[in-house]
């Protein structure tokens, strides 16, 4: 695993290293939020209207509680093909992922498989990162073979509705995250809506708070806190 991990980190980011994330020029109309009950584990939706379309972005995808033994497909199947029948949307446009733990990225294969991700969508996930589980390997081989879009979730790549409060550069095999654990890698991402804002922490610790210098400024500006240490079970 640990070999193929780094041959996947290194081929799809020299094949991704200059992408910048799309930027839509139409002014949403309505911004709608669903957050779906994985138990153990992370799964939130943000639909957003124009005058033209409908899109759909998610913030993490489990479906499966491990400390539990139990599958929520049901729970997401629902509440995508509400969203579909009621905004006529067929696919994740934008897929933004906090950090590489399994409870928030275990349902990445099951939308591939159920075609919510396909080509056209944006990927906002940290792929420098040295996570050497079987599960992340699988979903970076298919989302690789999909052909999608990979951005790097850093400061430098937010635009006016995606802010990334944190991190400023990726956390790799050199730059570890705070105390060496992936929590604190999380990224901070605030979607921002017609002067509203929505705040998706993953599970950042107090070592990675402490290095979030803008942080009571946005958090004191933000309309919404989505918290999610460790999951919709307790957050």
């Amino acid at each position: 695993f640990e070999t193929l991990n780094k041959y996947l980190i290194t081929t799809i980011n020299t094949a991704n290293n200059d992408n910048r994330p799309y930027e839509s020029k139409e002014k949403v109309k309505e911004c709608f939020s669903y957050h779906i009950n994985v138990g153990h584990g992370n799964c939130s939706i943000v639909v957003l209207s124009t005058d033209e379309k409908s899109e759909m972005w998610m913030v993490d995808c489990s479906v499966y509680d491990f400390t539990e033994g139990e599958f929520h497909k049901d729970s997401l199947d629902s509440c995508m093909e509400y969203i579909k029948s009621k905004y006529n949307i067929s696919f994740i446009s934008k897929l933004l992922i906090t950090h590489l733990h399994y409870d928030h990225i275990n349902g990445i294969e099951y939308l591939i498989e159920k075609k919510w991700i396909n080509y056209g969508t944006e990927v906002w996930m940290n792929t420098q990162y040295p996570w050497k589980q079987s599960t992340y390997n699988r979903i970076l081989l298919k989302l690789s073979a999909l052909g999608v879009r990979l951005i790097d979730p850093i400061m430098s790549n937010s635009t006016r509705e995606i802010k990334v409060l944190y991190p400023a550069i990726s956390y790799n095999s050199k730059n570890h995250a705070p105390g060496n654990n992936i929590n604190n890698s999380s990224v901070l991402y605030q979607i921002c809506i017609n002067g509203k804002s929505m705040l998706f922490t993953g599970d950042i610790e107090t070592e990675g708070w402490n290095l979030v210098s803008t942080c009571f400024p946005h958090l004191r500006k933000t309309t919404y806190l989505c918290i999610s240490h460790h999951g919709s079970l307790t957050g």
